[in-house]
């Protein structure tokens, strides 16, 4: 339904896994850009090693917009399109 264009930490750009301490507050930010048109459900989820996916607070999304509008340019290392 989406794609990923940044995930934040803490304010910090988050790649890969790293380690969360037990007890803490973390603020989570991700920004998406949609792509399917339509009324979607969504959870925010973080995966924990050994524990697997924990879903956050819900809510729906209301996506207006057409298919062929969808458009995902990347560049790549090489600097190709």
């Amino acid at each position: 339904m989406f794609v990923r264009l940044s995930t934040k930490l803490n304010g910090e750009p988050m790649f890969i896994s790293g380690p969360l301490v037990i007890g803490r507050d973390y603020e989570f930010e991700v920004r998406l850009k949609a792509r399917i048109p339509g009324r979607h459900h969504m959870h925010a989820m973080v995966n924990v090693k050994e524990a697997g996916p924990i879903a956050g607070p819900a809510s729906w999304m209301n996506i207006t917009g057409s298919w062929d509008d969808f458009t995902n340019p990347v560049k790549t290392l090489t600097g190709d399109h």
